[in-house]
């Protein structure tokens, strides 16, 4: 599904309806805060009321998906867009102020959102099996390095002491035992 409709003209105006959109994917949609829920930032059915222009010979272009989703009125580098306005981001993390002059929280969980959106993985969730994944592999990357600094060949005199062995074994080891634990949790900790 497309963030906006278009319907095109052949005048040189273009009207632009950037908050009508009321759309919010599952995935966004699971994340709301109760009061965004209700995305009060709408701006209720200005599409409708605007569907005359096409008749004009103006471009109309809407947007289908809510500003809560993406915002088609921001600068994507956050600038803002009149001096001194109360603005939000190209994805919003926040509503505009409410009646209280307070910020309504847009997500519950507030990390990443629109990137599981746009994506469908959740940041949290590929955080923790990168991390699961280093664990696992870093015997296997260590392991080359114990022989390597003890091999003459290539670092001549400057060999590894029983000392450097010794620390270099035990994280190797302790990395491999930390891999045995962390697939286990990762796969039924979720």
């Amino acid at each position: 599904m497309l963030l906006w409709q278009i319907a095109r003209g052949d005048a040189p105006l273009i009207v632009s309806v950037p908050h009508a959109g009321r759309h919010v994917p599952d995935a966004i949609a699971l994340r709301l805060s109760p009061p965004a829920r209700r995305v009060p930032d709408t701006d209720w059915h200005v599409d409708k009321l605007y569907r005359f222009v096409a008749a004009t010979g103006a471009t109309l272009i809407a947007a289908t998906h809510s500003r809560y989703v993406v915002d088609l009125n921001r600068d994507p580098s956050g600038t803002a867009l009149y001096p001194g306005a109360d603005n939000t981001e190209l994805c919003p993390t926040r509503t505009f102020a409410d009646a209280r002059g307070g910020d309504i929280i847009l997500y519950e969980d507030a990390y990443g959102n629109v990137a599981i959106a746009i994506s469908g993985f959740d940041p949290l969730r590929v955080t923790l099996i990168s991390v699961a994944l280093t664990v696992v592999i870093m015997p296997l990357v260590v392991l080359p390095f114990l022989v390597l600094v003890n091999e003459e060949e290539y670092v001549g005199t400057q060999t590894s002491g029983p000392l450097g062995n010794a620390l270099l074994a035990t994280l190797t080891v302790l990395g491999a035992l930390m891999a045995i634990v962390v697939i286990p949790l990762e796969i039924f900790g979720g």
